[in-house]
C-alpha cells in the first residue's frame, strides 16, 4: 500500500519507512463491518434448515467443534481427512472391543454439521447464535445420551442433573426387563451392570447398552 502522504510504498505496520511519521492515510482499518442482517436473511434460513438437519443438541455439538477447531480450518481436503480418520479409529476399537459413548458415525456427524456450518461468514453466524441459540449460563441443562450395540438413540434434554440421573436409572432398569430398583438383584454389579452419577452400562443378553450423562451448556 502507498503512503498517499509521502508517496512511500515501503510501509513498516502503519509508519512510512522514509521518515518514521505515521500519516493518517497509511492506516488500514482494524475491524471491518459487521454483514448487516437483512442482507443475510436467506443465510439465515439456511443455518435454521441445518440445525433442522441435525437436531438441537448435534448442532449445538457442530457449533462448539467449529468453535474449537477454527472457521479457517474448515475446507473440504480437511474434513474428508477427519472422517477417515474417526472411521480408522472406530474400527481399531471394534477389533479391541473398546466401546465408546459416541459411535464413529455420530462424530462424523458433529463434523460434517461443522463443516457445513463453516461456510458462512463468521458475523452471520453469530448473529444467527444471538438470536435463536439459547445460552443460559446461569442455569445448566443436561444431555442424556444412549448407546445400543454402537447405534446412538435420540438425546433427551433435562432441565436438572438429578432428572437425567433418575432417567438414566430408568431406562437401566427397563433394559433389565426391570420394573423398580428389585432387578438389581438379579445382576452382577461390576461383572453385569454399572452406574455412576453421569453414566451406566448394562451387558445384556439382548446385547449392550451404555448411557452417558452431559452438561449441554458446555457443548
Amino acid at each position: 500500500m502507498t503512503c498517499d502522504s509521502c508517496k512511500n510504498k515501503k510501509l513498516i505496520g502503519n509508519t512510512c519507512g522514509c521518515d518514521g511519521v505515521a500519516h493518517s492515510s497509511c492506516y488500514e482499518p482494524m475491524h471491518k463491518e459487521p454483514m448487516i442482517m437483512s442482507e443475510k436473511t436467506g443465510d439465515i434460513r439456511k443455518i435454521r434448515n441445518i440445525e433442522d438437519k441435525y437436531g438441537l443438541p448435534l448442532f449445538r455439538m457442530g457449533l462448539s467443534h467449529l468453535a474449537d477447531v477454527g472457521h479457517s480450518r474448515f475446507d473440504d481436503d480437511a474434513v474428508e481427512e477427519w472422517i477417515r480418520n474417526i472411521l480408522a479409529q472406530g474400527e481399531k476399537d471394534r477389533v479391541s472391543g473398546a466401546t465408546k459413548i459416541m459411535s464413529p458415525e455420530f462424530k462424523c456427524e458433529i463434523v460434517r454439521c461443522a463443516a457445513e456450518l463453516a461456510k458462512f461468514n463468521i458475523w452471520t453466524l453469530f448473529a444467527y447464535i444471538k438470536k435463536h441459540v439459547v445460552v443460559e449460563c446461569e442455569k445448566n441443562k443436561y444431555l442424556l445420551l444412549n448407546c445400543f450395540e454402537r447405534e446412538i438413540g435420540t438425546p433427551e434434554m433435562y432441565e436438572t442433573l438429578e432428572d437425567a440421573q433418575c432417567a438414566m436409572k430408568a431406562a437401566l432398569i427397563d433394559a433389565m426387563d426391570g420394573v423398580d430398583d428389585n432387578v438389581f438383584a438379579d445382576y452382577n454389579e461390576g461383572d453385569d451392570y454399572g452406574l455412576e452419577s453421569c453414566g451406566a452400562w448394562l451387558n445384556h443378553r439382548h446385547g449392550n447398552h451404555d448411557w452417558k450423562i452431559f452438561n449441554a451448556n458446555k457443548y
